[in-house]
């Protein structure tokens, strides 16, 4: 057996770089142990899934035998082939046992929502914002697929005995997750916070949250935030963090920068006057988003389930509005009525050369090669397993598919694919 703790996850999800495709069509990002062309076949293959339940007594009786024989195991301890059977019911049935190790050893998101309406010039995921109406494009995780797949590593959870995945999992890659509104089958839309609480409630597993803010006037992420704060109040580890990003790169950041530019440029003193008014506006209306994001979430700094991500451009002539020292005056005005936030650490770092923010370097250049790449194992929101290269945001589909709802629906492509 493999022992999965020693697996280097770059010689496992090896990406196919000369189109080399599957029988199915699509890439294959995963190679040696882990066949998902088998599991594919085997999904299909009703034969080789029991539905009697004969196979679960099987496993869930191995299990106690290897409880009574160890006082401290994990997934990997299991013989795969004696544990056949315990993921009967669930939406993993028909994904090898090997292959769900694997899974639940390098989980990292689980992605609630796709695609973002921010337009943030230093996205590295390059997020797009979604359009509805596209017919089978979903941006969201049904509710109906979200609870059974927290149901689903709850009941796996009972049956081992233990939790098989042991760390924080994140719901967003590409979109905010404050502004999930998931529907059930009866048109009822759920928030963040009711996520939050339901998979936590079923699995035990914190998640780890963050968001560039919302208006306002978007009283449906308003209420959701606020009731996320009280929530985590209530049951502290039912998350790791909420981060919260402050940058001069949002939509209207970048409006207000744009705009102070031109202003310099202009021919007269009433079109400067102008476009100075203009300006101002775009970044008044930043610092009042964000102020209020800061007041919402204020309860939880103490505690530190609350923590600030401050990002900035390189120190380059071009990026004037959006260095150090332009970001640094920015977040003084945002946290003016909220002073307090100052006794609390933030994460202050310089944003990296990938997707639209290549724009802020003089060289849009790689500092890494491929080999060094880290590679992300997601769960996207139609129940797809997929890759993504967390440094240029690349997502190479797999052959492995849970069993949601939506799985015959596409996923809103809200990253470069």
């Amino acid at each position: 057996m493999i022992n999965i703790n020693n697996i280097n996850l770059y010689n496992h999800l090896t990406l196919i770089k000369n189109n080399e495709k599957s029988s199915s069509g699509e890439f294959s990002a995963f190679k040696y142990g882990y066949n998902f062309s088998r599991d594919v076949a085997d999904f299909k293959n009703k034969n080789v899934i029991s539905f009697s339940g004969q196979k679960l007594s099987k496993a869930l009786e191995y299990v106690q035998e290897v409880k009574a024989n160890n006082k401290l195991f994990s997934l990997i301890q299991f013989d795969s082939q004696k544990l056949d059977g315990i993921l009967e019911g669930t939406v993993f049935e028909g994904i090898s046992l090997e292959n769900f190790k694997f899974l639940c050893e390098k989980l990292e998101n689980i992605l609630l929502i796709r695609g973002c309406s921010n337009s943030c010039s230093h996205c590295c995921t390059n997020a797009k914002p979604f359009v509805p109406g596209k017919t089978g494009e979903i941006n969201t995780m049904g509710w109906e697929d979200l609870k059974d797949l927290a149901d689903s590593i709850g009941e796996i959870k009972n049956r081992l005995t233990f939790n098989p995945i042991e760390k924080q999992l994140i719901p967003f890659r590409d979109g905010d997750p404050l502004h999930l509104k998931s529907y059930d089958d009866k048109g009822k839309p759920h928030n963040i916070t009711e996520a939050v609480k339901y998979f936590y409630d079923k699995t035990g597993i914190p998640l780890y949250l963050t968001t560039s803010g919302w208006d306002k006037k978007e009283t449906w992420v308003q209420k959701a935030a606020e009731e996320l704060t009280e929530n985590t109040l209530k049951i502290p580890d039912s998350i790791n963090n909420i981060a919260i990003s402050i940058n001069p790169f949002h939509k209207y950041m970048t409006r207000s920068v744009e705009l102070e530019k031109a202003s310099e440029k202009a021919e007269n003193i009433e079109e400067k006057m102008n476009l100075e008014r203009l300006s101002q506006q775009y970044r008044q209306k930043y610092v009042d988003r964000m102020s209020n994001v800061l007041r919402t979430f204020l309860p939880l700094f103490e505690d530190r389930k609350a923590v600030l991500n401050i990002v900035f451009a390189p120190a380059l002539k071009k990026n004037s509005g959006y260095d150090l020292n332009a970001t640094q005056q920015l977040f003084k005005e945002i946290v003016e009525n909220n002073s307090g936030l100052l006794r609390y650490p933030c994460n202050v770092r310089q944003i990296i050369a990938e997707g639209r923010a290549g724009r802020f370097f003089d060289e849009f250049k790689l500092p890494w090669n491929d080999r060094d790449m880290k590679h992300e194992l997601t769960i996207d929101v139609n129940g797809k397993v997929i890759l993504i290269n967390s440094a240029t945001g690349k997502i190479t589909p797999t052959e492995m598919q849970l069993n949601f709802r939506n799985k015959d629906k596409k996923s809103h492509l809200g990253q470069n694919e």
